[in-house]
């Protein structure tokens, strides 16, 4: 073999070399040399092979149309693809990740221009095999000259991949560019002419495969394609062995793959199925934990998105050649196969507040080291090796809108970057006038304790907890009161207890949180949502919201024997509404709020208080949540504690009563900002 040969050959000029050092000494009894005094001269210090320069790394690019990781597996097993079988096959991805910005149709042009660019379509902007298209992402090529104004050489056998590299070489990126027009055998000569000249990337690009299998599918005729196809990377292969043999010095990296899948059929229908989707990466060496270390083809999305993708080739390239882009301008979607693992499958998606961009990866690092976040060329936070999550907040913008965003998540030193898309909605600012005339607060997030001191919260059922602490719209918690957890009493719900005077005896107050139930009421009678009086009746002295069937919510305040009441309001089960109660006791008005993400704002303001004897709204002086002011209203319309009808579950947050009338501005705020009234510091 050609690499004995060399050794052979380097072991001979190392004794004559020694020979020389040593004036040609007399030769020992056993063959050896000894020096003038009789002691046998000391063996030569073996000289390390230095490792190959930057400027001596080259890359070999091979491209297979229509070779599929099937076929080329089973190819390999039959002993029909000898010249390939050398290399280590890997399955990986082609055409983005499904239901995500990344993803493209499994077409030709789309992947030839995400395996030269290292980016997807929302990125190169190549969408079809339409002709006349231009990659709008940095490609392989200029990202080599700018990093080391390496020499590069392209030959097609596809006619429309030539004419999409002719920009390329218009713009002086592309040294060198064949257009084979189909046929296999000039694909081969050309390449093997660039390679013995010693271009730094050769991009050798084969479609005959493609053509076979959508004349007759993968039939006898494919499999003798492929056979001269094998042939033909054979040829390669020798040509480099060539040239390395003649250069010592050269390191010469090999990487052969397919811009996509194919059909069962053998077609090409760019649909986004696993078939399709599914491609191979081969290097002429070992790959990294991205590349994976078994062969087997993935049989689910999920399996396969955790291989390597097509636009890893670009950044092993970059990688091997020395010629990465720095942090402030690096646009590169996939990462090195060669080096150590960077993240993987990183994803992004808008926030719920729509002003903010969450990201999320894999990672092959670990807390002792660190990863760093960009976004448009600029750092945003390090965190630990570790971490597979980040949220971006500082997005502001001057107006709502659709944006873009290139991020870039630093681990090991390797940047991986991903274009996010925002629909930026411009946040509404949370009034800072809320925290004035705060009396009482209950932000969940900590537990039930009371942000303002004047009050308490705790269970009405004796020895048992009928509430418990879920996650909220902010990304914090909320407190569930389950109807159905009750004590033997038929006790259910939470009580709120004041320390000092009664807010309801106030000239003015407003009651106000976050409501989310599933609007099972538990009765015939409807439910209490939050009530200080005995709700057996409307009427009894007091204060109540309450929920009635479909959703409706009537608020409620009355004297004994006559009430007022603003009813009609409708809310959708399961979703954060925002509900509100002021009372203007001075004026004899009242007003109701009720925000819902699905119906919108619903408001009744300044309703006259004309049958209700204000100096009775204290009621029973105890809040009920999911209850009203006995503690005993789903015992009262159940009959027993078990309730043969299923009693409602309900969460509420931020929980709050202010010493005043709110404004409308000021209830907008809260539900349009879509943040905790914690962010004020109550």
């Amino acid at each position: 073999m050609l690499w004995k040969k060399q050794v052979r050959a380097g072991c001979a000029l190392a004794l004559v070399a020694a020979l020389a050092a040593c004036g040609g000494g007399d030769e020992g009894q056993n063959g050896g040399t000894t020096m003038p005094d009789g002691r046998p001269t000391p063996a030569p210090t073996p000289v390390p092979t230095p490792a190959p320069s930057v400027a001596a790394r080259k890359v070999l690019l091979v491209e297979l149309d229509g070779l599929t990781y099937p076929q080329l597996k089973d190819g390999i097993a039959q002993g029909r693809l000898p010249n390939l079988a050398t290399l280590r096959a890997r399955p990986a991805y082609s055409g983005g990740v499904n239901g995500t910005l990344t993803q493209q149709p499994t077409l030709d042009a789309p992947g030839w221009a995400t395996l030269l660019t290292g980016s997807w379509a929302n990125r190169h902007q190549v969408r079809s095999d339409a002709p006349g298209q231009a990659m709008q992402a940095d490609s392989v090529f200029k990202l080599l000259k700018d990093g080391r104004s390496a020499k590069t050489a392209g030959v097609t056998g596809s006619p429309a991949l030539a004419q999409l590299l002719a920009r390329e070489q218009n713009a002086g990126r592309l040294d060198s560019l064949t257009d084979c027009a189909g046929v296999d055998s000039c694909v081969a000569d050309g390449a093997s002419a660039r390679i013995r000249d010693g271009y730094d990337l050769v991009y050798a690009q084969f479609h005959s495969p493609a053509d076979a299998a959508a004349s007759s599918g993968f039939q006898q005729g494919y499999r003798n394609v492929l056979g001269n196809l094998d042939a033909a990377v054979g040829r390669l292969q020798a040509a480099v062995a060539q040239r390395t043999a003649a250069n010592p010095g050269e390191d010469w990296l090999i990487v052969v793959t397919a811009a996509h899948g194919l059909a069962k059929t053998g077609s090409s229908d760019g649909l986004p199925v696993l078939d399709n989707a599914l491609t191979f990466i081969a290097l002429n060496r070992d790959g990294n934990a991205l590349l994976g270390s078994d062969d087997a083809a993935p049989d689910s999305f999920d399996a396969l998105y955790a291989r390597a993708s097509l636009a890893d080739i670009t950044p092993t390239v970059l990688a091997f050649a020395g010629a990465q882009p720095g942090l402030a301008g690096h646009a590169i979607d996939g990462a090195p196969l060669l080096a150590d693992p960077a993240v993987a499958q990183l994803r992004s998606k808008a926030g719920s507040d729509h002003a903010s961009v969450q990201l999320s990866w894999r990672s092959f690092s670990d807390a002792s080291r660190s990863i760093e976040i960009w976004r448009d060329g600029r750092k945003l936070q390090t965190l630990p090796g570790d971490a597979t999550a980040y949220t971006d907040s500082s997005v502001a913008q001057a107006t709502s809108g659709l944006y873009r965003f290139n991020y870039t998540v630093v681990a090991n030193g390797i940047p991986v970057s991903l274009l996010a898309q925002l629909d930026y909605v411009k946040p509404v600012v949370l009034e800072r006038s809320l925290t004035n005339g705060l009396l009482y607060f209950y932000g969940f997030d900590g537990g039930i304790t009371d942000a303002r001191n004047g009050s308490v919260l705790q269970n009405w059922a004796t020895g048992v907890d009928s509430g418990s602490l879920v996650a909220d719209a902010f990304g914090a918690k909320a407190l569930r009161v389950d109807g159905t957890i009750a004590d033997a009493g038929g006790s259910t719900g939470y009580k709120l207890a004041q320390n000092g005077a009664d807010f309801a005896g106030l000239p003015q107050f407003t009651i106000g949180f976050w409501l989310r139930t599933d609007c099972v009421m538990g009765t015939g009678n409807g439910a209490a949502i939050v009530s200080n009086k005995n709700y057996d009746s409307g009427s009894n002295p007091g204060i109540a919201l309450g929920m009635f069937t479909g959703c409706e919510v009537r608020f409620n305040i009355g004297s004994g024997g006559v009430r007022d009441e603003i009813g009609g309001s409708r809310f959708s089960a399961n979703q954060w509404v925002y509900l509100a109660l002021s009372v203007d006791a001075a004026n004899r008005k009242m007003s109701a709020y009720l925000f819902d993400p699905v119906i919108g704002e619903q408001k009744t303001e300044n309703k006259a208080i004309a049958n209700t004897d204000i100096s009775k709204l204290k009621g029973l002086g105890v809040l009920g949540l999911n209850e009203d002011g006995t503690g005993q209203y789903y015992k009262r319309n159940c009959g027993t504690p078990s309730c043969a009808t299923p009693r409602g579950r309900m969460e509420f947050n931020d929980f709050a009563v202010w010493s005043r009338v709110l404004t409308l501005t000021e209830l907008r705020s809260i539900y349009a900002s879509n943040r905790s009234l914690t962010t004020l510091n109550p």
